[in-house]
């Protein structure tokens, strides 16, 4: 395309090369002053030189050919123009001027027709080449574009399943959790089916639930043993101070009943003080099930109370 840019160029240039040598010939007719011969052979000179220009960037047949044409039309077009030159100098002004304006004139609308036709030829040519281009560039865009929106909906599609199993994932571990309640805190997150990340997830899931189960059993099993170990205290402080209000008894007899009080009040105080500082601690070093005051402080209480009432029994007896 940028040969043709250069020829249609060199054909405009011609053109305008021709146009430059219009009115020297009937300058120098009119007042014979040699000055306009000579700027005529200047513009010649640059008409000749662009018409080897484009016989230099012809480059389609059609192109040399008008080349060809304009080569010989002006050729017939200066030897007229010498005639009518050779008549005026040899005093014929008349057929000098007949020359000039018949058979000069002639030539001259003939090569110029021939430098448009040039011009028409190269502008067909690049408008082909411009048309030609744009195919390629629109094809190119095709080639370019197709792929691109194929790609991008590929992206888009894993995108979106890679999306949707996330979230299914996200769904299920919400099912679950929602289900997990105090009656119920032994369901966990399945991961076999799930991506690293969310497995990470399920995982770290399981184990907050499988912590707070362990808690939950142990605020259970802390809670039973407290009723416990704080019922037999009560029911012995209970039972004896009803066995000591039966009926009237004895400054040691009520003495001895409010020892017992003081006694179980005191165990009570102990177990409570161990059960804040089991509390203070971040996780149970054993269960209440085995803890040491449990059994002996039990039994102990069990012999006492059991060793109260009987000497009181035995006691409204005798009275």
């Amino acid at each position: 395309m940028r040969d043709n840019v250069s020829s249609l160029k060199a054909a405009e240039e011609l053109e305008l090369a021709l146009l430059s040598q219009r009115g020297f010939l009937s300058s120098y007719f009119l007042d014979g002053d040699p000055v306009w011969l000579k700027r005529l052979e200047e513009k010649k000179a640059n008409f000749e030189e662009w018409l080897k220009k484009a016989s230099v960037v012809a480059l389609t047949p059609a192109e040399k050919d008008i080349i060809k044409d304009i080569n010989l039309l002006y050729k017939t077009y200066e030897s007229k123009r010498y005639r009518a030159k050779q008549l005026y100098d040899s005093g014929n002004i008349r057929g000098a001027r007949n020359i000039l304006l018949k058979d000069m004139w002639g030539a001259f609308e003939a090569l110029y027709q021939k430098c448009e036709d040039y011009i028409r030829i190269n502008e067909s040519i690049i408008e082909k080449s411009e048309a030609s281009l744009q195919r390629k560039v629109i094809g190119m865009m095709i080639l370019i574009t197709v792929p691109a929106f194929a790609i991008i909906g590929l992206v888009g599609s894993m995108f979106f399943l890679l999306t949707r199993r996330i979230l299914a994932a996200v769904e299920d571990i919400a099912v679950t959790t929602r289900n997990i309640n105090l009656k119920s805190l032994s369901g966990r997150v399945g991961t076999a089916d799930l991506e690293q990340e969310m497995e990470y997830l399920a995982q770290s899931i399981n184990t907050m639930l499988e912590r707070l189960e362990k808690s939950f059993e142990y605020i259970k099993e802390f809670s039973s043993s407290i009723g416990h170990e704080l019922k037999t205290p009560l029911a012995i402080i209970k039972g004896g101070s009803e066995i000591a209000l039966r009926k009237e008894r004895q400054v040691e007899d009520y003495q001895k009943a409010l020892k017992v009080n003081i006694e179980e009040a005191n165990r009570m105080i102990r177990i409570v003080e161990d059960l804040v500082f089991l509390a203070k601690l971040d996780t149970p070093a054993a269960s209440p099930k085995a803890w040491p005051w449990g059994l002996r402080a039990g039994g102990e209480a069990i012999l006492r109370k059991i060793d109260f009432v009987v000497n009181y029994w035995h006691g409204d007896k005798e009275n």
